[in-house]
């Protein structure tokens, strides 16, 4: 029971930032997901604004996940980003927000 806890504490703490995956993950540092997390936050087209994964697919482009909270396990937004000039900028066009979510059985 105690290691129960443990671990539920553990991945409390761990799922609190972004996972960083990909190719280019160790490029990525934690201000530039700090960043990314800043401006899904004030993007009015982002709808769920918790960033769960960040896909490194170069050094300067990302393919970002997002849902309304860090229990959820559904991905409710995702959209790319570009770093120019040390800033990112998301691609307003790529974001795609699953505000329904349909449950069939």
């Amino acid at each position: 029971m105690r290691q129960l806890i443990v671990l539920l504490v553990a991945f409390a703490l761990v799922g609190c930032a972004a996972l960083v995956v990909g190719p280019y993950s160790g490029s990525l540092s934690q201000r530039d997901v700090e960043q990314l997390q800043k401006l899904a936050a004030i993007n009015p087209n982002v709808h769920f604004k918790k960033i769960l994964y960040v896909h490194a697919v170069r050094p300067d482009h990302v393919y970002v996940e997002a849902a309304d909270s860090v229990l959820g396990s559904l991905i409710r937004c995702t959209f790319t980003a570009r770093k120019r000039a040390g800033t990112w900028i998301i691609d307003e066009l790529s974001i795609n927000n699953y505000d329904e979510v349909m449950v069939t059985e």
